[in-house]
């Protein structure tokens, strides 16, 4: 019995002793998981740290070297999964970022802030990174990759460009920039598959059309999913005060892409008036009748690949060409007025001075006023500039819209030929896009524009 009772006692001794060891192993290791993983989170976020005072250095130190391009490779990211850059010195459009209120916020605001890091598709932190050049639509997003951005960064003289090097790590937009070389290749295929007819002219001299064209517009590319089906989705951003007259824009498409895209053209879909050429081959030319000076989307739809078209996004070509570049004007509206409290009749005159020295000439008398809207809010230092002619001597003079306060000194106009006068907003006016311009003799307007300092 006393044997039995011990044996008993022995064995709830080991029990114990195991649970025991069970219970310490555990508290050890949950205790050494938890200083492994405030090491790792210390880790990052001083790599974090390293990776906002890197950047600043690099952005900062390329800017002024005119031309040069240097690659930026940076490991050690962590959980970031996801980095935006925004030119906030642009319009940016806040509600692109609605998925993510913290960056649409910030970029709606005067924050300066233009660098937004996310983890697991989470926004982390934001920082401003020194003056970067990003085309339209202003923002880029990159993919980082085992804790690794890689991005290539050129030298503007004021600011860094800001590119991606390869389309693996990108995660919105593409900016359309076709080198020479590929350009020389698109073109040759274009001539070949339609004919220099459809294009307008032959090789060497489309090739120069392009060089052109890409110094005046701003291209970009972004795909999307509409239940099975992709849809790209094409923007293209003539640069300010410039009119491109008739534009066309080719898409290359891989042939392992093509079978797939919807053959109706009322996919094609865009905000102004276009003709739509499809090849098998593959090629899409967009031919814009109108002249294009404000901002154009176009798209196409390839079915039942949205998934799929990872492969195919990374190997899509395009390029524009147009066959005059203008100076147009920067205003968004232009009428005339009776002078007395803008009362009717009014007159569009937007299209008889939106070009420079193009023939055409508005006549405008002394009994009324030019009313104009520009693009953008002008303010202190910016200009308002009239090229016009007149028969006898005669003032001209700016005007806040609607009020008689006049703004910034008088303008004379002397009989001859076509001149400028340059009207600068002084300090302590308003910003404002409404002006008004009146003349106290006959004027004959020929282009009226807006430039910001």
């Amino acid at each position: 019995m006393l044997f039995k009772k011990e044996n008993k006692k022995a064995q709830f001794n080991s029990t114990l002793i195991v649970i025991l060891a069970v219970l310490i192993s555990g508290v050890v290791i949950i205790f050494g998981y938890n200083i492994i993983k405030d090491n790792i989170n210390r880790q990052c976020l001083t790599n974090l740290n390293l990776f906002e005072e890197k950047a600043k250095a690099v952005i900062d130190g390329i800017a002024h070297n005119i031309n040069s391009v240097e690659e930026f490779n940076y490991k050690g990211l962590c959980d970031v999964n996801m980095i935006y850059f925004v030119d906030k010195d642009k319009e940016v459009n806040a509600s692109e970022f609605n998925e993510t209120p913290e960056i649409m916020d910030d970029v709606d605001s005067d924050s300066k802030n233009n660098v937004f890091l996310m983890a697991d598709n989470e926004f982390r932190e934001s920082f401003y990174v020194g003056d970067i050049d990003i085309p339209s639509p202003y923002h880029l997003c990159f993919m980082v990759k085992k804790g690794r951005l890689l991005m290539m960064l050129e030298g503007k003289g004021v600011s860094t460009r800001l590119r991606h090097k390869e389309n693996m790590f990108n995660c919105g937009h593409t900016i359309i920039e076709p080198t020479m070389e590929e350009a020389r290749g698109i073109i040759k295929e274009v001539i070949t598959e339609l004919g220099e007819g459809e294009v307008g002219a032959g090789e060497v001299e489309t090739v120069q059309k392009f060089s052109e064209t890409e110094e005046n517009i701003e291209l970009s590319r972004e795909i999307s999913c509409s239940g099975k089906d992709a849809v790209i989705e094409i923007e293209i951003v003539p640069k300010e005060g410039k009119g491109l007259e008739e534009l066309k824009y080719v898409e290359v498409i891989p042939k392992e892409c093509v079978k797939f895209i919807l053959k109706d053209s009322n996919l094609f879909l865009g905000s102004g008036d276009f003709d739509v050429t499809i090849e098998a081959d593959p090629l899409i030319m967009w031919k814009f009748d109108d002249e294009v000076d404000e901002k154009e989307d176009i798209s196409y739809t390839i079915k039942g690949r949205c998934k799929k078209m990872t492969d195919c996004y990374k190997i899509l070509e395009g390029i524009g060409f147009a066959d005059k570049i203008n100076k147009v004007s920067n205003l968004k509206k232009a009428e005339t007025y009776r002078r007395v409290g803008h009362s009717k009749p009014k007159e569009n005159i937007k299209k008889e001075i939106k070009k420079m020295e193009d023939g055409v000439m508005k006549e405008v008398p002394s009994d009324r006023l030019v009313h104009i809207e520009t693009k953008d809010e002008l303010e202190e230092g910016d200009r308002i500039i009239i090229y016009l002619r007149c028969d006898s001597l005669t003032e001209v003079s700016l005007y806040e819209d609607e009020s008689n306060n006049v703004v910034g000194s008088v303008g004379h106009c002397t009989p001859g030929s076509i001149q400028s006068l340059q009207f600068t907003i002084p300090e302590g006016t308003e910003k404002s896009k409404k002006w008004d311009l009146k003349a106290d003799e006959l004027v004959y307007y020929d282009f009226i524009t807006s430039a910001e300092d």
